[in-house]
């Protein structure tokens, strides 16, 4: 498992492990009505399913689930602990991110119109300081859709944007400089409302904004531009469109 399975079992069992003291405290009301012991282990269900899926949960290795056992009908239990295994791991799997336009089709080869805009100081995602605002006196931005049509989270999403000079920005592509983009664009974790999504084709509205060097970009009728989305376990996706100041007659 990586990082982010590894926080939600943490989480998991630290859900458990609470409601095992609840049951614990209440050892002294045994023997236990069978209705209510369901309850408790629906519950912990209803814990584990309400995290966001991309892990593969063993229980028998569960202290906390273990120590469930003694408090209660052990049948009871091991129906429990046999259904959870299959409701769990059928939400692991892997994610697939895609950029669709606002009407839900592929994003690729897509005409985006950008908004452009005077750069407003200290204010979220750039937080520019007034200074800065030499240097990047205007601010554009644009919008789409990113769908997780995979079986897992999304894990932490960035993007990065390759354009010419008619969008430009102090950082050279550190990549696919062989395709004419001069300037590189990045928008991480912290510059997005949601960094990740859960799978089963959830779909969030994302805009990102760019401050950029040059003073009245004009990109008529468009200029071509890559943007990439990279997301849990190294894994990305490429899309080339264009961008246009303007909406086509």
């Amino acid at each position: 498992m990586g990082d982010d399975a590894d926080v939600r079992l943490s989480e998991i069992e630290n859900r458990l492990g609470h409601v095992e003291k609840e049951l614990e405290a209440h050892e002294a009301l045994r023997p236990r009505d069978r209705k209510e012991l369901r309850r408790d282990l629906r519950h912990v269900r209803q814990w584990v399913l309400g995290l966001w899926g991309g892990i593969t949960v063993i229980f028998a290795g569960s202290a906390a689930l273990i120590g469930l056992v003694h408090i209660g009908d052990r049948s009871e239990f091991t129906q429990f602990k046999e259904d959870m295994e299959k409701e769990v791991r059928g939400f692991s799997g892997v994610p697939k991110v895609a950029l669709t336009s606002l009407d839900g089709s592929n994003l690729s080869e897509k005409t985006l119109v950008i908004n452009v805009f005077p750069t407003p100081p200290g204010v979220p995602p750039n937080n520019l300081s007034a200074a800065d605002l030499k240097t990047f006196p205007k601010t554009f931005s644009f919008s789409f859709i990113t769908k997780n049509e995979g079986d897992a989270a999304s894990g932490v999403m960035w993007y990065k944007l390759y354009t010419d000079d008619s969008l430009k920005s102090l950082t050279k592509p550190t990549d696919e400089q062989n395709k004419g983009y001069t300037s590189e664009f990045v928008a991480g974790a912290s510059d997005l409302h949601i960094p990740e999504i859960p799978g089963g084709g959830f779909s969030v509205y994302t805009q990102l904004h760019f401050p950029i060097t040059n003073d009245n970009p004009v990109l008529i009728p468009y200029h071509k531009a890559l943007i990439k989305i990279y997301y849990g376990g190294g894994r990305h996706s490429d899309y080339e469109i264009k961008l246009a100041t303007s909406r086509a007659p």
